[in-house]
């Protein structure tokens, strides 16, 4: 294994950059979002508005019988009032060159069909869209209504007689812009009856909508504001029928007012439940929006019984997650009864399930007839999972393929995976999660299972490519970047540095071992890292020996990988001193699985020396809980009291150093990480390790009858000043003496220090 701190930099270059800015963050499953309405993928239907530039381009095209559609969207859209007005004077014939259009082929089509009105209709509108953009600049002064923009408003619109008006082709779009003259010259009353008298004869409905705009902006112009919500709550102009910036609150009054079934109601409800969700995590900063909870539940619990809106469940259950917020689960799962028997999708009504298996967990008391349910719970959100993931385009199917299962790709991957990011936390959340709250009840083996499920299912339903690899290979994987021939920059994963000849001609650099981020970094395995060995080993034998089909049913869809158990048991064996139990279940930890670990074990435990290498790396916890078991043996059997003593300063070297220097022998971090796994150097396991360790070092002392065994014992840990002075004639000394430096650390009168 190796050690921590290039396995947090790697894990946190799997983040996007914009969170390393930021960050880093601890992700923990409440990370994951739980509040949903309408799933992820999910938006607003596109109204007239938006659409209008494509359907406008389309329409230009039949009008004009121009294919280009491209070159359309350039002269229309694009084009200045400039560009236009050279045009206009071409076709005029007024001596004036084509000018920046003349190589647009849309442009070149009018002008070769001598399309004259159509010219009229785009320079008049570039010059109305010009001079309002003017208006619109704080900088304006009204005054200037009675220069060049009045000038220019009025020839525009004087241009427009009754036959423009009543032109086959362009009709529409002259009584638009004489519409649109009149609006800015302040003529409210013409506008309204133009409005009247052309109603009836606009066609093409994107116009005739943003016709009826100015219609409503001409009524709130006049003070009749109702008239004007009318129209734009029927157009869905919500921009306009809501303030700027309105807040949640007051976006939703207003809304339920005009629209009480809109989807703007829907889409505004699940952006503020969202802003709970992501708060309820301590990574996330806190917005504003979600002070405004007792304004917006009030609003929801009007909604429930308001007899013009129909959707009365996404209502129930915007309140229920407004009470949950706040800390009231028992309330939040009242407001839920009979929710989904309103009027909703499925996806709602799986949603308020969902809620309540949430709820109901954090709120119910462990026993039998609870687990049952909540494991029938488990099994239908696995079966809507596979649903979803059956549903999902291949393109979004290939992108979490790709996740490497660290805290925040598994975060991101479920925003398109609503079972498996609420199944997640659910169960594994925080202390009311239903893995903390089985483990606590005594149901540790349930637990683990559940929780294993939750972890570790997805990744074989998306056949994840990443994980895939880094579980199987044989070898340490590598990142490698280079630029490809197309021009961009790739990355792929490599076997050994020796692969990169398949990258012969390509810049490319290797830029670390690719780790397994996922099997030492998650919420399954930080629980099992706090359980005793005995426990992990009771749920080893549910793997290897199932009592009843719920046992074969969680374990076909976990890690059982024995390797990966057996030396997590072992660990924690080595963590507790049982060091025949430990060799036991380490002596069924393959070497090749030993070599693809996050951790690569180096330094030697049974020495003082920080630096002093281990022999063999490959089996290292193995050799070392052979070691201590022998150890142990020979301060129990020995019969030479020089063998017991000298036996207990090893055992106690090895002890201490297993949870300090090589702490790696007894944990799988140390210090700060993405998961909050036990830092064994801060626990009572260390306490209790140092305390044996000092012990034995003294009784160890008093055990020796030898004064060879006592400069052994003395040379051991480092004391060679002890050793010169009392034991100055002992073949250990004699040894250190033919070696040392001129007999410095022998020396009486100078300090010495330890190697």
């Amino acid at each position: 294994m190796k050690k921590l701190k290039p396995f947090i930099l790697a894990s946190l270059l799997t983040l996007p950059l914009g969170v390393l800015a930021c960050g880093p963050f601890v992700f923990t499953a409440s990370d994951y979002r739980i509040y949903r309405i309408v799933p992820n993928s999910w938006s607003l239907p596109t109204i007239v508005h938006d659409d209008f530039e494509t359907k406008n381009i389309i329409l230009w095209s039949q009008q004009t019988g121009c294919k280009d559609t491209a070159d359309i969207r350039r002269a229309v859209y694009e084009g200045s009032l400039a560009d236009w007005e050279a045009v206009y004077r071409y076709m005029k014939d007024d001596g004036n060159e084509l000018g920046p259009l003349s190589k647009n082929r849309f442009v070149r089509d009018l002008v070769k069909k001598n399309d004259m009105r159509a010219v009229e209709v785009l320079y008049g509108s570039k010059r109305y869209e010009t001079i309002r953009n003017m208006q619109r600049s704080p900088w304006y002064y009204d005054s200037h209504i009675e220069t060049d923009d009045k000038v220019g408003l009025m020839e525009t619109y004087r241009l427009i007689d009754n036959g423009r008006l009543n032109d086959k082709r362009y009709g529409d779009r002259f009584k638009f812009l004489a519409m649109k003259c009149a609006w800015a010259l302040g003529e409210d009353a013409t506008v309204l009856l133009m409005w009247e008298k052309f109603q009836k004869s606009i066609k093409f409905k994107p116009i005739r909508y943003q016709a009826e705009d100015y219609v409503a902006r001409t009524f709130e112009r006049m003070g009749l504001q109702r008239l004007a919500d009318s129209i734009y709550s029927s157009n869905c102009n919500y921009t306009e029928l809501l303030p700027y910036n309105a807040s949640t609150p007051t976006a939703l009054k207003i809304l339920l007012q005009h629209v009480p079934n809109s989807l703007e109601l829907t889409y505004r409800l699940q952006k503020y439940i969202s802003f709970l969700d992501r708060e309820q995590a301590s990574s996330w900063p806190a917005d504003p929006e979600t002070a405004k909870t007792d304004s917006v539940l009030a609003i929801a619990r009007g909604a429930i019984v308001n007899p013009k809106v129909h959707n009365k469940t996404q209502w129930r259950y915007a309140a229920a997650c407004i009470l949950d917020y706040h800390g009231k689960p028992k309330e939040a799962l009242s407001m839920l009864k009979g929710a989904e028997n309103g009027e909703c999708d499925k996806f709602m009504r799986n949603s308020v399930r969902i809620l309540r298996f949430y709820l109901r967990t954090k709120t119910a008391t462990v026993n039998d007839i609870f687990e049952r349910w909540a494991i029938g719970e488990v099994k239908w959100m696995h079966d809507e999972l596979k649903q979803e993931w059956r549903q999902l385009s291949d393109e979004k199917k290939d992108e979490i393929k790709k996740t490497d299962g660290s805290p925040w790709g598994k975060i991101v991957m479920t925003d398109d995976l609503y079972c498996q990011g609420a199944l997640c936390r659910i169960v594994l959340d925080g202390t009311t999660g239903l893995a903390a709250k089985l483990a606590a009840a005594g149901r540790s083996v349930r637990a683990l299972q559940i929780a294993n499920m939750t972890e570790n299912w997805i990744f074989e339903l998306t056949d994840n490519d990443v994980l895939k690899k880094v579980r199987t290979t044989t070898d340490s994987t590598y990142w490698v970047y280079f630029t490809g021939s197309d021009g961009k920059y790739h990355s792929e994963y490599i076997n050994t540095r020796s692969d990169t000849a398949m990258l012969d001609g390509h810049d490319f650099h290797i830029w670390s071992e690719r780790k397994n981020w996922h099997d030492y970094n998650n919420p399954m395995f930080e629980l099992a890292d706090r359980m005793t060995a005995s426990t992990l080993e009771r749920y080893r034998e549910t793997m290897l020996h199932p009592q009843n089909n719920i046992d074969r049913w969680l374990n076909s869809h976990s890690y059982t990988d024995r390797d990966y158990w057996e030396d997590i048991i072992g660990t924690h064996y080595l963590r507790e001193r049982n060091y025949k139990a430990a060799a036991t279940h380490l002596k069924m930890v393959s070497p090749t699985y030993q070599r693809r670990m996050n951790l690569r074990c180096w330094l030697n435990p049974f020495s003082i020396d920080r630096s002093s290498p281990s022999l063999d790396s490959t089996c290292y916890k193995l050799h070392f809980a052979l070691r201590m078991d022998s150890l142990e043996q020979a301060m129990l059997h020995e019969q030479d009291a020089d063998a017991r003593g000298l036996a207990m300063l090893e055992y106690s070297i090895g002890l201490q150093n297993s949870f300090g220097n090589c702490w790696w022998l007894t944990s799988y971090q140390k210090g700060w990480n993405l998961a909050k796994l036990i830092d064994i150097t801060e626990t009572p396991y260390a306490r209790q390790a140092e305390l044996a360790s000092n012990h034995l070092r003294i009784k160890a002392i008093h055990t020796l009858k030898t004064d060879e065994a006592r400069a052994r014992y003395y040379a051991r840990i480092g004391h060679y000043r002890k050793l010169r002075l009392r034991y100055p004639n002992s073949e250990t000394a004699r040894q250190y003496a033919l070696v040392c430096d001129g007999g410095w650390m022998y020396s009486k009168n100078r300090k010495i220090k330890k190697s």
